[in-house]
């Protein structure tokens, strides 16, 4: 159940969040901020959220409940967001590229707070009925940034460096977990899963589409297809998720 996984994957954000203070710097910077997790599904209309980590109740005061079905520009309503944000947003939402950066962000109550988000888009499987697209999943992983804020309300760039690095690290060590959510969650809001979905062996963030070139291609499995061009592999990849990518167009 997706409610398991999520389970794990709240404990292991702690955990994992302490293996990777190796320096002071980096305790400095983790020491005043909540990580959580975030799911939404672009197969569905408006791309919804699934479901979210206790951590991201704790920091905007929404409940799952509260959010399911709800595309997350909610966050941002009635908050500023510049040019080159909405820009690199929309450019993530439309190709599933990775996307890093600080939104200014809205709690259920009403007070504004600082969002390190760091949003991609994580391929979990190949659906058949669909004649063998890729699923695709955006997951965001965030951090309240308000309390690394400096006087002029702007996080210190170190802080900035070392808070997106974990936030990289974060989604990368949960890959296969995140995976098991998403379908998880999808199949329990009706999607036909098991009768449908080919799982992929292992989850691909779309930042890594390359790597899919230089492995047993789990993708593509003739056995006598030739070794693909990478970038006309990405092409293609991005091509088979086709309308899959008009992803959380966050208020834009």
């Amino acid at each position: 159940p997706a409610s398991e996984t999520l389970r794990k994957i709240d404990r292991s954000i702690p955990l994992l969040l302490k293996r990777f203070q190796v320096t002071e710097a980096i305790k400095d910077a983790l020491g005043r901020c909540e990580f959580s997790v975030s799911v939404a599904d672009p197969q569905l209309p408006d791309c919804p959220l699934i479901v979210v980590s206790e951590g991201f109740e704790k920091v905007t005061g929404y409940c799952l409940v509260d959010v399911m079905g709800l595309n997350c520009r909610f966050l941002n309503e009635g908050c500023d967001l510049d040019g080159p944000t909405i820009t690199a947003l929309r450019r993530s939402s439309q190709s599933g590229e990775h996307f890093v950066g600080v939104l200014q962000n809205r709690r259920s109550t009403g007070e504004c707070f600082m969002n390190l988000l760091d949003l991609q888009g994580l391929l979990v499987a190949r659906d058949r009925a669909r004649g063998g697209k890729l699923v695709m999943f955006l997951v965001g992983i965030q951090a309240d940034v308000t309390a690394s804020m400096d006087g002029d309300m702007q996080v210190t760039e170190g802080h900035r460096e070392i808070l997106a690095d974990v936030a990289n690290q974060l989604r990368k060590a949960l890959a296969k977990e995140l995976q098991k959510l998403a379908i998880s969650a999808a199949g329990e809001l009706g999607t036909d899963v098991k009768g449908t979905w080919e799982l992929l062996p292992e989850p691909i963030w779309m930042d890594d589409i390359g790597s899919l070139a230089d492995s047993a291609n789990p993708i593509e499995k003739e056995a006598e297809a030739p070794r693909p061009n990478k970038a006309l592999w990405s092409r293609s990849v991005a091509a088979a998720v086709g309308s899959s990518m008009l992803v959380l167009t966050l208020a834009l």
